[in-house]
């Protein structure tokens, strides 16, 4: 089990974030069971909370595999959102969105899963 609290973590964890920010040009290059597909998509995630279109969109992977892995995550965790009452929402973005999310910014967030599956 990975303890959260190790500095090692911490810090990968901080890298991740900075990396995942959607106002940085970033290139992310690791080892297999790094977290590049996490990090692709927190960053798509935090890319749709901003606003961007689905659309203007484009994620580079390697395989078809890592690709549908990326989607997987995405939808899932979008669609989860969709149902989630307020509260659940409200916590799980609360790493992702900062400042304070209003009923019309969870009611947009909640949309975002229509938005993705409506997009080619």
């Amino acid at each position: 089990m990975i303890d959260p609290t190790q500095p090692a973590v911490q810090e990968t964890t901080r890298r991740q974030g900075r990396a995942a920010a959607p106002e940085r040009s970033v290139w992310v290059s690791a080892n297999a069971g790094s977290g590049k597909t996490h990090v692709l998509t927190q960053r798509v995630i935090r890319l749709l909370m901003a606003d961007v279109k689905p659309d203007k969109i484009v994620c580079i992977t390697y395989t078809k595999a890592a690709a549908a892995e990326m989607e997987r995550r995405l939808l899932g965790r979008l669609s989860d959102w969709a149902l989630a009452d307020d509260e659940t929402l409200r916590e799980a973005l609360a790493g992702l969105a900062p400042g304070r999310l209003t009923d019309d910014r969870l009611a947009a967030v909640r949309r975002l899963f229509a938005q993705a599956l409506e997009t080619p």
